[in-house]
């Protein structure tokens, strides 16, 4: 619908997005329903502030993590979703937390685009982002501070004291799903405002680090270190987002762990060829790896 953006910007995108809301967090899981949310005629690198064009955006149950979660195409020349009332007024106290959710992608350019808007009163902040990986969940997290943010209709790195104002007094929350010049079909799920005072850093974050073999018959590793102690599950699912085997759930100790992986469900019965999706939640943070396994 629109030309490739070949411009680059400076982006901070951790591709990792967190498993339960903090105390001081604002959550949508879909498990049940679209929970407020909108399809959203989106304010293309956030140019301007005010009234936006909005439509109906369809429950998608079969597909999440887990299943349920929301599914939009081409309603509009550039298309996103935007918040409900509980994510939006003042957010000013999740000024050094995050933004975290769940995307799958089925079109892409491949280039970047603006992730998120985030509209004030008086201006919009936009943060820039490459293309998520096509036909896999993919979490993303973004940074509640100025960190990558830009000024509505500009290039303009956003200052501490903007983006402090567009979170006190937040009127507009969006999420960009329209990543391809003709069609698109995108699902997000797992949308969460963490207020944390101090964000997850990058380094810290629990991550799977490698599948060895992969593809793999019949059996294979997942490796992965955690950066301290923590609560650890680790589960395989379809593409689908439907759960097949619970690998570990309990607590780890600090350090480099290593997971083997039969090929069999739940149920001990093995597993169809084709592709899947490995998901470690741990302490605040998840991240997956796509495994595919050939009979």
């Amino acid at each position: 619908m629109r030309a490739p953006v070949l411009a680059r910007f400076l982006v901070l995108v951790v591709l990792a997005a967190a498993a339960a809301p903090s105390a001081a967090g604002v959550a949508s899981r879909f498990d049940s329903g679209s929970e407020g949310w909108l399809a959203v005629s989106y304010p293309f690198r956030g140019v301007g502030t005010g009234v936006w064009t909005t439509a109906a955006l369809p429950f998608d149950g079969a597909d999440g993590l887990p299943p349920g979660s929301v599914r939009v195409g081409d309603v509009f020349a550039e298309t996103g979703i935007t918040a409900p009332a509980p994510f939006l007024g003042d957010k000013g106290s999740y000024y050094g937390g995050r933004l975290d959710y769940d995307i799958k992608l089925r079109y892409t350019d491949g280039v970047t685009y603006p992730a998120v808007v985030l509209v004030g009163t008086a201006i919009s902040v936009y943060f820039d982002a490459p293309s998520p990986v096509v036909g896999i969940w993919e979490a993303r997290t973004v940074p509640l501070t100025e960190t990558g943010w830009k000024v509505g209709g500009t290039t303009t790195p956003a200052t501490q004291a903007q983006f402090r104002a567009v979170l006190e007094s937040l009127q507009g929350l969006h999420i960009y799903t329209e990543w391809h010049t003709g069609a698109d079909d995108t699902n997000v799920d797992n949308v969460v405002l963490y207020g944390d005072a101090t964000p997850v850093p990058t380094a810290a974050m629990p991550a799977v680090l490698a599948c060895a073999p992969n593809p793999f018959n019949p059996s294979t590793r997942l490796a992965f270190s955690l950066p301290a102690a923590l609560s650890v599950r680790l589960t395989v699912n379809d593409l689908a987002g439907r759960r097949v085997r619970v690998l570990l759930d309990g607590r780890l100790d600090a350090g480099d762990h290593q997971v083997p992986w039969d090929g069999r469900g739940d149920d001990g019965r093995a597993l169809p060829s084709g592709a899947y999706l490995a998901r470690l939640e741990a302490g605040p943070a998840t991240s997956t790896a796509r495994l595919v396994l050939v009979r």
